[in-house]
């Protein structure tokens, strides 16, 4: 008899099955796409908190037994939480960051520069987009490879997301003495500290979210 203990995924899996669930309709009620929910049954993706919320809500899942197979997969009716509606906003991926300011190509985003989509719960605001962490120049605080969601119109104030000609960077960031000149702070020691002068194709955003990939 094996040890092995079902990882999340597996659990995921089999109460599908047991219930019946098709990916299409459950993607459908989460407001994704069935091809992530393909990668989140087969271990290809983690499964995120509001996932399994919205699935505790509509279906009675546990997510105590889903994260550690803890108590029963399904939570009696009496002890279960009233449906409310949810709201998700789809939030662009980019991998590059058009020249001029935000309104000037927000309803125009070139589909080359997409690297996918990921669906949040409605955060204040309309407009949002997101980047994947270029460099590992400000760990431990933002990991090289996580998505930081950006939202153009927020007051900058301790980080920023630069968009320069030859790339984007995200780092710490103090005025220095005048309007146009700013210092950059890495937090990792590794990475040395940089002057800014922007000129007219520099734009500063500001990031809200951090996410890792467990949270997509």
């Amino acid at each position: 008899m094996s040890n092995k203990i079902p990882a999340e995924n597996e659990r995921m899996a089999f109460y599908f099955k047991l219930a019946g669930l098709k990916q299409v309709s459950v993607a459908d009620i989460l407001g994704i796409k069935q091809q992530t929910v393909s990668q989140i049954l087969n271990g290809k993706s983690g499964i995120s908190d509001q996932v399994l919320r919205v699935l505790e809500l509509q279906f009675g899942l546990n997510p105590e037994w889903i994260r550690m197979g803890e108590g029963n997969m399904v939570i009696p009716e009496e002890d279960r939480r009233a449906i409310q509606p949810l709201k998700l906003a789809r939030i662009p991926i980019l991998k590059d960051i058009p020249a001029g300011k935000w309104e000037s190509w927000k309803d125009i985003i070139s589909t080359d520069i997409i690297d996918g989509f990921i669906d949040l719960p409605s955060l204040p605001g309309n407009d949002f987009f997101a980047v994947v962490m270029p460099d590992r120049a400000m760990e431990p605080r933002i990991l090289k490879g996580e998505i930081v969601v950006v939202a153009p119109n927020k007051i900058i104030k301790e980080i920023a997301l630069i968009r320069q000609p030859q790339g984007f960077i995200i780092r710490g960031i103090e005025r220095c003495g005048d309007e146009y000149r700013f210092q950059l702070h890495a937090l990792n020691p590794t990475k040395k500290d940089d002057d800014i002068i922007p000129d007219d194709e520099t734009v500063l955003y500001t990031p809200v979210k951090v996410m890792s990939l467990r949270d997509i």
